[in-house]
């Protein structure tokens, strides 16, 4: 998690101290010594209080289902939503997600370039309607981030014990762009009445 900071010139970075809990068919039992298995209240209210001391304008964290259902994801969204809305401090609530739309070329592509995504060990799927990604009439805000792509990359392969179940690292170069050149999000919350659709998180922001 410091390489990947580096790579993306995160200056702040807070580590809480957990281990991942795995997806819910690897095996894993999920107990305190993970994210997911923790105790809400008490994570709700160490978050919030980060969010007193750095008071940020935008929060940006996994939709409900946690963009895959990763246990960890999905107490990710809780835990920041709660915090979100019991400071009051933020102005925007996003969740970052996927569409659909992009999920279907992304895999044909993947397809066409040799790649199986599912090494994961995911079972069949209706190529017309991939098992992830939110519909594309909830996505409220895109960035364009092409210029970060290598960037990006070079984040998610600093993560050396996540290789082995993420296809991110294999990418062919006219996929990358695709899939992470830019980044939809839904707004879930918002102070300042600014207007939808958006291509700026701070938008209406002072």
């Amino acid at each position: 998690m410091e390489r990947a900071c580096r790579e993306l010139e995160v200056t702040h970075l807070e580590l809480l101290g957990y281990r991942d809990s795995g997806m819910a068919d690897w095996g894993q039992d999920a107990s305190e010594a993970t994210f997911a298995g923790s105790e809400l209240e008490p994570e709700v209210a160490r978050l919030s209080a980060l969010i007193e001391k750095y008071r940020p304008q935008v929060v940006v964290t996994y939709d409900q289902d946690g963009g895959y259902g990763h246990p960890d994801h999905i107490r990710t969204h809780q835990v920041a939503k709660a915090a979100t809305l019991q400071t009051g401090i933020p102005s925007k609530l996003y969740y970052t997600v996927f569409p659909k739309s992009l999920a279907r070329r992304v895999l044909a592509q993947m397809k066409e370039a040799g790649i199986d995504p599912w090494d994961l060990g995911e079972t069949e799927f209706d190529p017309d309607n991939p098992p992830f990604g939110v519909p594309d009439d909830l996505i409220t805000t895109m960035v364009d981030v092409n210029e970060h792509v290598a960037a990006k990359l070079g984040a998610v392969r600093c993560h050396s014990s996540q290789m082995d179940n993420s296809f991110f690292a294999e990418l062919p170069d006219r996929v990358a762009p695709m899939i992470l050149g830019t980044e939809y999000f839904i707004r879930a919350l918002d102070r300042t009445g600014a207007s939808k659709p958006e291509s700026d998180l701070f938008a209406g922001l002072r």
